[in-house]
């Protein structure tokens, strides 16, 4: 993080914050093959969120509430009841050869979930974006998240409902192919 420091000293004197910690892989910390996800119950309309901020605070709150009910992430949702992404990852619905990512105005691209779909466009799949309904969502093959810490990882259910398959071959796929 950098910020701007004192302007009498110099015209671009910053002040640099910088943390670090070995990483743990997610799964392998939670002791799971894949995430429990809550729908948080408040929709986000933000518009600053399709920008890199340094304003976390919705998406901490909602990773607080998941936790709080025995989730690992919170389920984002539009102001229409469309399924958005997660407190820290994008969204991936996998049905058939089909890979969709749900259609979100105030959603950021995620450099591994660009990587992903690229990837697996290169396998054969098709992909598109479109609003996706939970019931959908509830409905496909597997749902995947991904974020440029964890890569891919599959959703094994949602508000304690089991979802597809988990897609577990899949995101190993996609992780090797993306990350080496």
């Amino acid at each position: 993080m950098a910020a701007m420091g004192e302007r009498e000293t110099a015209p671009f004197d910053t002040t640099l914050i910088v943390t670090a910690r070995p990483y743990k892989h997610r799964l392998e910390t939670l002791g799971k093959n894949g995430l429990e996800l809550a729908t948080y119950p408040e929709p986000r309309q933000i518009e600053t969120a399709r920008h890199k901020t340094m304003n976390y605070l919705f998406y901490l709150a909602a990773g607080r509430w998941a936790k709080q009910r025995g989730a690992d992430e919170a389920l984002i949702t539009n102001p229409d009841g469309t399924l958005s992404e997660t407190n820290t990852a994008n969204l991936l619905f996998v049905a058939g050869k089909t890979v969709i990512t749900p259609l979100s105005p105030t959603a950021l691209r995620g450099i591994t979930q660009s990587a992903a779909l690229d990837l697996l466009r290169s396998r054969g799949y098709d992909t598109r974006e479109e609003p996706v309904p939970m019931n959908f969502a509830l409905e496909s093959d597997g749902i995947i998240v991904t974020n440029s810490l964890m890569g891919a990882v599959p959703v094994l259910g949602i508000d304690g409902k089991k979802t597809g398959c988990g897609q577990h071959g899949l995101c190993e796929k996609i992780n090797r192919g993306i990350m080496g």
